[in-house]
């Protein structure tokens, strides 16, 4: 388009990326929960999408975590991908509606601010406008999404940002690689984990998730 520059080409590109990728996910989800069991679902998502790119990385000269760093990125990604996007996935295949769980996780940036602000690092004025009007946003696009729920897949949809927003806000705080490979490990990382109940259904499943991370934190996460 004339007189628009390539970056601002870019940056709407990756603003609509976001929207209809991330956006989707948790309708893929509903649907994908009807051929595989929770934990194989996610397992082969993040091997598949973590395999893929973190070979590109290497590829193009990024160079490979550290032993330090990949302990880091393991305990990263037990929080994010298991305890975020695990806890998700149990709760859609419990019978949560994608519009509960869209609407759930928008408050994700909420509690990020709320961890942040323990961390000493409050939002100003300005940016707890903007995450209102975007939590507003959400809910009111949500309208027309699936609204059904269960007593324990809300509990998990509402654990889970809790949990992604605090390894987000931890990982701050540790040595991590660069940018993009940084998100690759804990890919690998968490797929081993939720390896472990891959083949297991909600009941199973959800029971065994809910005692690993309603437990207190062991000593490998607050080392």
């Amino acid at each position: 388009m004339e007189g628009v520059s390539p970056r601002t080409v870019r940056i709407v590109l990756a603003q609509a990326a976001v929207w209809i990728i991330w956006g989707s996910t948790y309708l893929a989800l509903r649907f994908a929960l009807e051929g595989f069991p929770p934990f194989l679902l996610n397992g082969i998502r993040f091997v598949f999408a973590g395999g893929v790119m973190y070979l590109f990385l290497r590829i193009r000269g990024t160079p490979a975590p550290t032993r330090a760093q990949w302990w880091n990125m393991a305990r990263v990604g037990t929080l994010l991908l298991v305890g975020g996007v695990g806890l998700v996935t149990i709760a859609e295949d419990l019978g949560v509606g994608s519009g509960v769980a869209a609407t759930a996780i928008a408050a994700m940036p909420l509690w990020i601010a709320l961890i942040s602000g323990l961390y000493g690092s409050w939002p100003n004025r300005m940016e707890w406008l903007g995450l209102v009007v975007g939590f507003a946003g959400v809910i009111t696009l949500a309208q027309e999404g699936d609204f059904r729920t269960t007593t324990l897949g809300m509990a998990l949809v509402i654990i889970s940002p809790i949990f992604w927003s605090f390894g987000s806000m931890w990982s701050r705080r540790l040595d991590m690689p660069p940018a993009f490979m940084a998100t690759l490990p804990p890919m690998q990382e968490a797929s081993a984990e939720v390896g472990s109940t891959a083949n297991t259904r909600p009941a199973s499943s959800a029971a065994s998730i809910t005692r690993r991370v309603t437990t207190p934190a062991p000593q490998w996460m607050v080392a």
